[in-house]
């Protein structure tokens, strides 16, 4: 199978994550929300392992101007701080305010633009080496996971019928296959472009864990010491994930 056609099998699998969370919240109910720092903590050691010790080291053994990539990496951090940014400030925008439930508007077109943007920087891992690409699939769909869940608690919270969030997570799960031939068609027209998605990906992943995760954490067991622990450990757990793949 052609790296491109496994792009696409992992894109779908990623894709399909938020059809499964909505199934899974209908049977697990309340039990699901309650484990879900388990799961951010084990994203962020994910992420952050799959970072440090696949991408970037791959990125600096393949390119000749690592300053080029240095920078590359920045603008990943600094993209996916502009998306943050201007989801926030829409959000908070005095025409949206006047919407009923503009926290499920929102979640859904963010969740929509991080599925599109996964899709792309999925198919630029594995056009660089399939190893690569199921390592960053990996890694997105653990991040995925807890996002998904709160996702879906956003708009279960809105009242919004079960139907019409199964139909919503469809759709947007749909946008990251668009995002991988988006990606691919780059890729085969532009030079190197799957290295810099790498870049564009390395720092993406490292601001999502490092500002978007990690405080996260601060809200679950904030003055027990036995979960700070614990949480580390599950960190560390999912770092030492990407030590063995």
């Amino acid at each position: 199978m052609t790296p491109f056609l496994q792009s696409l099998v992992a894109v779908v699998l990623v894709g399909s994550i938020p059809v499964f969370i909505v199934v899974i919240a209908k049977v697990a109910g309340k039990s699901l929300t309650k484990s879900t720092h388990w799961l951010v903590s084990f994203a962020i050691g994910a992420l952050l392992g799959n970072a440090l010790l696949h991408l970037i080291p791959e990125i600096f053994a393949e390119t000749e101007n690592t300053t080029f990539s240095s920078l590359l990496i920045i603008g990943g951090i600094l993209l996916f701080y502009g998306l943050e940014q201007f989801l926030r400030w829409h959000h908070h925008d005095p025409q949206e305010s006047r919407s009923r439930h503009p926290a499920a508007v929102m979640s859904v077109f963010g969740d929509s633009a991080h599925n599109f943007l996964d899709g792309l920087l999925i198919v630029g891992s594995f056009l660089v080496n399939p190893s690569l690409g199921w390592a960053t699939a990996l890694a997105v769909a653990l991040h995925e996971i807890p996002q998904e869940i709160a996702d879906f608690s956003i708009m279960f919270h809105a009242k919004w019928a079960l139907r019409k969030i199964f139909l919503v997570s469809i759709l947007s799960g749909a946008l990251a296959l668009l995002g991988a031939i988006t990606g691919y068609i780059l890729t085969a027209n532009l030079d190197q472009f799957s290295l810099y998605t790498l870049s564009v990906t390395a720092g993406g992943f490292l601001y999502i864990a490092c500002t978007d995760l990690i405080p996260d954490l601060h809200h679950f067991g904030a003055s027990r010491l036995r979960e700070r622990v614990l949480q580390l450990i599950v960190i560390a757990s999912g770092i030492s994930l990407f030590l063995l793949v």
